[in-house]
């Protein structure tokens, strides 16, 4: 019998199988054409460029936004609750306010820091918030990122009882336009009102979800700058009748890739394998493909679960996950084709919940990350290991340094201080790391990004 797994292996093989053909050809064509001709040879000329560094900017998601609380508009977006902010220690990093439109007296934020001797300065931010209102309930933390020219949003629903605001925040001199793909059920497509959307320098404009991705039960969103990147976030809530069931605010994710990390998982309750206590959502963009996702407790030696999917091209599919015992977790997907991935969990069902989105990562290689954490209950910094070989790592924090050795395809959980900053510096190998909060009825899990220390070089041909 033919098994997801033995399609990935065929699929496989077949790419790999194209691949070989192709690179053939492309070689025999670069080989005639790199042949002297009448005895003649052309070489171009290279120059390879360093970019002058430049500022180093971090966005941030506003203010918590909430829809429907205006009974004269109920499209109307108001400030449901502030952020409070950590930084790392950084010289000359400053916060700099960013016009929210269409919100009055909103501004989200922005944190800066100008290269000093000619080099980039790493900086790192994160924010956390807590709410408790008819409307809206729970806590939230995440981190603040760089802007890009594209990004992946993987965790949006807007199902009865679900909100969500998406904010594009444009920290650039220049004005930006801005294309939101939905991935649905009938795959991507451009919506009403989900393409140039205008996003002015130093702006941060929000539009209610349920305008782009209508009732799409979970969609995924690639967000597409033009002229200058910006920075997207989703802030969702959940309500389930009259019962609160949380609140999250999450970043882009990782780009596709046939491997994606999505480390810091935090399942509070096994459940009673009745209840969906936690899920994937993985897409490929482009092409139908298989993925083997297996989840891993921290600090175990083999997997908790594992299984086989088959994905549809451009259609994003729902894993559902059996009751995990309680703890922190690592999700790994390795697929034959780019896919984006993340993993909703949820603290329960009773009035009060919390729930979190758990987004693919990037590698931390060798060098020095700085990280943040927000202001919230029991926090860990988990560092997980997909590769091959051994990574050493050190992590520094203000109670001091610590030296860890995770071997391949293991994960360690590190204790870290509420409110506080620290850095992760890779001697050896390669990690994936995010922060998690576990307390009663809250719960959140923000990734720690590669610090942008320096520019590539550009390499110019003449």
């Amino acid at each position: 019998m033919s098994t997801p797994r033995n399609k990935a292996i065929h699929l496989s093989a077949r790419l790999v199988g194209g691949l070989v053909i192709i690179a053939g050809a492309t070689i025999g064509v670069a080989a005639s054409i790199a042949a002297p001709f009448d005895g003649v040879t052309a070489v171009r000329p290279a120059i390879t460029a360093q970019p002058a560094a430049g500022t180093t900017m971090l966005g941030c998601s506003g203010p918590l936004l909430a829809v429907g609380r205006d009974a004269a508009n109920a499209q109307a977006l108001s400030i449901a609750q502030t952020p409070r902010f950590v930084t790392s220690d950084a010289p000359g990093l400053r916060e700099e306010p960013v016009a929210l439109v269409s919100v009055p007296d909103a501004t989200s934020t922005m944190f800066a820091a100008d290269p000093i001797d000619g080099e980039r300065v790493a900086i790192a931010a994160a924010g956390s918030l807590s709410i408790t209102s008819p409307d809206i309930t729970g806590f939230a933390a995440y981190a603040c990122q760089p802007a890009a020219m594209q990004s992946w949003i993987v965790g949006a629903d807007t199902l009865t009882g679900s909100t969500g605001v998406l904010t594009l925040t444009n920290p650039g001199e220049v004005t930006a336009t801005v294309d939101v793909t939905i991935y649905g059920a009938t795959g991507p497509q451009p919506v009403p009102g989900s393409t140039g959307i205008v996003v002015a320098a130093g702006a941060t404009v929000a539009v209610d979800l349920a305008s782009l991705a209508g009732d799409e039960f979970g969609p995924v969103l690639r967000v597409d700058a033009h002229d200058t990147p910006v920075l997207a976030n989703l802030q969702s809530g959940l309500v389930r009748t009259l019962v609160t069931g949380g609140v999250d605010v999450q970043s882009a994710v990782a780009a596709p890739s046939t491997m994606q990390i999505v480390p810091g998982i935090v399942v509070s309750d096994s459940g009673d394998g009745a209840m969906e206590f936690q899920r994937a959502r993985i897409l490929s963009p482009a092409e139908t493909t298989a993925a083997q996702v297996s989840f891993r407790a921290v600090g175990e030696s083999a997997d908790s679960y594992v299984t086989t999917v088959a994905l549809e091209g451009g259609i994003p599919t729902e894993v559902e996950l059996p009751a995990l015992p309680a703890g922190t977790y690592v999700m790994t997907v390795n697929a034959v084709k780019p896919v984006v991935a993340g993993v909703w969990s949820t603290t329960g069902y009773e009035d009060g919940s919390d729930f979190a989105w758990a987004t693919a990562t990037l590698p931390l290689t060798e060098g020095a990350t700085p990280f943040a954490v927000a202001d919230g209950a029991a926090p860990s910094l988990t560092l997980a290991n997909p590769g091959e070989t051994r990574a050493r790592v050190s992590v520094t924090t203000p109670a001091g340094d610590r030296d860890y050795t995770i071997n391949p395809g293991a994960a360690i959980a590190v204790p870290v201080t509420a409110a506080s900053s620290g850095t992760v510096t890779v001697a050896s190998g390669t990690v994936h790391a995010a922060v998690s909060f576990a307390g009663e009825n809250a719960t959140a899990t923000y990734p720690v990004w590669p610090a942008d220390a320096a520019a590539m070089p550009v390499v110019v041909r003449h």
